[in-house]
């Protein structure tokens, strides 16, 4: 396979980047990268709980537990025990973990603009069709194991 080809689906080049336009956030709030990740799944997801986080991030559920743990220490959230179910558990965002998402949806908006400069409307479009196909293949596969 080509060495560009593979690198893009193994996402190297892509994670140097994210890794480096997320560092800004993670030293300033001091947060690791599965907290910012969690903090901004939050805000694009109603009434989320632990298990719909780690299922939907593919992480485990002892990582989506003590991040969740430390982002309330640190004030990013506030957990809501549900008044039907006292098992269920949501989390409100407070106002620093808002700004906090604000401050990483403006970073990531700058970011989608300068990978996507140069590219059309039908070439991206065409790139989305495509890496759904690969996903969807790759998924495939993993449930097949082969």
């Amino acid at each position: 396979m080509d060495k560009d080809i593979d690198a893009l689906l193994k996402g190297r080049l892509f994670k140097k980047y994210v890794d480096k336009i997320y560092a800004q956030i993670r030293e300033k709030y001091d947060l690791k990268q599965v907290e910012i990740e969690i903090l901004y799944f939050l805000c694009n997801s109603a009434n989320a709980t632990a298990s719909t986080i780690y299922k939907s991030l593919s992480l485990t559920k002892g990582h989506v537990s003590q991040a969740m743990d430390t982002l309330c220490q640190k004030g990013f959230l506030t957990p809501v025990q549900d008044r039907t179910d006292r098992r269920c558990i949501t989390y409100d965002i407070t106002s620093i973990g808002r700004q906090a998402v604000a401050e990483l949806g403006a970073l990531k908006e700058n970011t989608e603009k300068k990978l996507l400069s140069g590219v059309t409307d039908s070439e991206l479009h065409l790139f989305i069709d495509v890496a759904e196909k690969i996903c969807g293949n790759m998924e495939a596969m993993l449930i097949r194991k082969s």
